[in-house]
């Protein structure tokens, strides 16, 4: 096996384990992935947009737009927001908006 190989295994054991260390951390904050359908209809009032990846930002949103009555629509890779039971548990999460990845 080249060296430049071993490098990619190793780099590639590396991204496996980082990203086993998120999803052990977003469960932990958010509860256990679970298959969810998500919904995609609009609802009346005023509204926000979330993209990205950020499950703390989408929560802190969330908290926020609660009281307030805002609707909280994702988009992109926001879209596995919805299968989390915590995050579910807030009513101005309405809805996924556009197309997944």
């Amino acid at each position: 096996m080249t060296d430049a190989l071993q490098k990619l295994l190793h780099l590639g054991t590396v991204n496996f384990e980082i990203t086993k260390m998120l999803d052990d951390l977003n469960s932990k904050f958010n509860g256990v992935p679970e298959l969810t359908a998500i919904p995609i209809e609009l609802h009346p009032g005023p509204s926000i947009l979330i993209t990205g990846h950020d499950l703390v930002d989408l929560r802190t949103l969330l908290e926020k737009c609660e009281a307030k009555n805002i609707n909280v629509y994702t988009h992109g890779e926001m879209l596995p927001s919805f299968m989390y039971p915590e995050l579910k548990k807030f009513k101005c999460l309405k809805a996924n908006y556009g197309h997944a990845w």
